[in-house]
């Protein structure tokens, strides 16, 4: 695929799961949980912060599918180009802020590659570090 095939209001190609229970909302990001839930992720928490996360490419992990690695768009997003990205402090949000506050998780999501048409190259680190 090329960056065009990233069209639709929410979309993603890359590495996609079709696994786990939940009901998600399209564009946001989850994590996979001990009992194979996806749960809203949140930098507030080293719990919802430090395992396997993805973006949900719509309402079923098992029909639309979680993207943990790839490329994505989401209407809602407006990062600037180049800039890179974190698990926010809002639940199942990215932010272009690295998060500040004590006990908070910095963790490199990737980066924005076209901030005039909301797509991101989504990568997440393994690497977590707590403030």
């Amino acid at each position: 695929h090329d960056l065009a095939y990233l069209a639709s209001s929410v979309t993603g190609y890359g590495d996609i799961l079709k696994i786990g229970t939940g009901s998600l909302t399209a564009g946001n990001l989850y994590y996979l949980d001990s009992s194979q839930a996806w749960v809203a992720t949140d930098s507030d928490a080293v719990a919802s912060a430090e395992g396997l996360i993805g973006i949900a490419l719509g309402a079923s992990p098992t029909t639309d599918g979680v993207l943990i690695r790839g490329y994505a768009r989401n209407v809602s997003w407006s990062f600037t180009t180049g800039v890179k990205l974190y698990l926010s402090g809002t639940p199942s949000g990215i932010t272009s802020t690295v998060p500040s506050t004590t006990g908070t998780v910095i963790r490199h999501l990737g980066y924005s590659i076209d901030g005039t048409n909301n797509k991101i190259y989504f990568n997440p680190s393994n690497e977590w570090l707590e403030n």
